[in-house]
């Protein structure tokens, strides 16, 4: 069941055209962009970069990454102190002609390009890192560049002394907005492996704050993303190995476990639990497709994409008739 269903939603996500179902007569639908562009923040090791990963692997099924991929996705390793730091695009799928069969005729159709960015993970979480966000959430950010604000001032703009310091970004990382550079789904991504997660109030209260940020900026369903559930399983094994416990007992154990981290993020972040996910991302261990890897990654990018459309007709402005006297 679970390969069929896969099939149906890469067909789908493959298929993508935004906000395909263009209904609503009031709304100006040329103004859409011919892409959406989905962003990923999170703290620094929660499994960002990995996750764009699983997302290529699952909708293509290869573990082959196209040389874009290699060159600037960092997953991180115990060797790396810090994983990525530029905000990097990479295109997941790019257009495509689609022909659609209809009763009497053929309608071809151009698919959307599906972009996923990675961004620098948020260690400190104070107001530089919450503006560096707000930065990328105005689609003010450019791509390949390290968003990060200046740490002096130019003598001869003097009102730059009356600035904030975390407001001090540098031109070249700074490009004006539009509905093609802007963000249109956004997901926050934790390693659900932890203890706690959040992991504690500084962090709970940071990241409450940029989801209602979020949230005013129409964006009113970002996806939570809990990763390496894998590890969780293994600390379940390894805690159910004296008692004996059978493999069924085992899994009964892993679903009460990542329900009550489920829970546990709800409780503390005030989101729908229907928007947090617990998924396995791809690593090295992984030389062959895994259905249920490819069935909750595939789920979470086709939501994406819906929210992504949500976002943008909740944007677009009205159509504009020239009436005729």
């Amino acid at each position: 069941m679970k390969k069929k269903h896969n099939r149906e939603l890469r067909e789908t996500i493959l298929n993508y055209r935004v906000v395909g179902n263009r209904n609503n007569a009031n709304l100006d639908y040329a103004q859409l962009p011919d892409n959406c562009n989905i962003i990923l923040f999170g703290p620094s090791k929660s499994g960002k970069s990995s996750l764009i990963k699983t997302f290529y692997h699952a909708l293509y099924t290869t573990n082959k990454l196209p040389n874009e991929y290699n060159a600037n996705l960092i997953i991180q390793k115990l060797s790396n102190l810090e994983g990525t730091k530029k905000f990097t695009k990479f295109a997941l799928k790019q257009p495509k002609k689609v022909v659609l069969q209809t009763e009497n005729t053929k309608i071809t159709k151009e698919s959307s390009q599906i972009n996923v960015y990675d961004t620098r993970g948020q260690v400190l979480m104070d107001e530089r890192e919450v503006k560096q966000i707000e930065l990328i959430m105005e689609g003010r950010a450019k791509s390949m560049t390290i968003v990060e604000q200046r740490t002096w001032r130019y003598a001869y703009l003097l009102w730059e002394f009356w600035k904030k310091d975390s407001d001090l970004f540098p031109n070249d990382v700074v490009v004006d907005s539009n509905l093609e550079s802007r963000p249109h789904s956004l997901i926050f991504v934790f390693d659900g492996s932890t203890d706690k997660i959040p992991t504690n109030d500084d962090e709970i209260d940071f990241y409450k704050d940029v989801l209602q940020k979020a949230r005013s900026r129409n964006y009113f369903y970002p996806q939570i993303v809990l990763t390496k559930v894998d590890k969780v399983e293994e600390k379940i094994k390894e805690q159910l190995k004296k008692t004996k416990a059978d493999e069924y007992q085992q899994e009964e154990k892993l679903r009460e476990l990542i329900d009550m981290k489920i829970e546990e993020v709800v409780r503390k972040l005030g989101v729908p639990r229907e928007t947090v996910h617990f998924i396995e991302n791809y690593h090295e261990k992984h030389t062959d497709t895994n259905v249920d890897i490819d069935y909750y990654a595939l789920k979470l990018l086709d939501e994406s994409l819906k929210q992504g459309d949500n976002y943008l007709e909740s944007i677009l402005p009205n159509r504009s008739y020239c009436k005729m006297f």
